[in-house]
């Protein structure tokens, strides 16, 4: 457990960065719908929530631990540009890979005004198969452990 608790404090900061960026959503409630658990882990036979310090859900397929997901600003409700967080909801596999990154709501001006969702979804695809303890940089495609920003949100990838 104490493994599980260091990698989604790991990946909190590593995803720092990512609660910059946002695209619209609808999703504003605390529970993680089971549609989205079934498309995440489509070989689960149940889901466990669990409140603890790290609110997240677990799935199960069968005995064997298939991943983890949680809301970001259930963690850490980092502010962004436009003063409020950002929620995303963020799936691990037991070892600490991010399986999906997903964009659930946002208030960025930036996002609704001048980043199309095409731009954003490349943006949070380059998260997928990395490492919470991987030192992730926006930096360049290319470059080990490193994303591309979104040109234009320079300001809201620095806050």
């Amino acid at each position: 457990m104490k493994a599980t608790n260091l990698r989604l404090a790991c990946l909190m900061i590593i995803l720092a960065s990512l609660q910059c960026f946002a695209s619209s959503g609808d999703t504003t409630g605390d529970e993680i719908s089971l549609k989205v658990m079934a498309e995440l882990y489509p070989t689960a036979s149940r889901i466990l929530p669990v409140q603890s310090p790290v609110p997240h859900i677990v799935a199960f397929g069968g005995r064997e631990k298939l991943g983890y997901s949680f809301y970001t600003d259930l963690i850490t409700p980092i502010p962004a540009y436009s003063g409020f967080p950002i929620r995303s909801l963020v799936s691990l596999s037991p070892e600490g890979k991010i399986i999906e990154v997903r964009i659930i709501y946002h208030q960025e001006p930036i996002l609704v005004i001048g980043v199309d969702d095409k731009i954003l979804s490349g943006f949070i695809a380059q998260y997928k198969g990395m490492s919470v303890t991987d030192g992730i940089r926006i930096r360049g495609a290319g470059r080990p452990n490193s994303i591309d920003g979104i040109s234009g949100a320079t300001i809201t990838a620095m806050v």
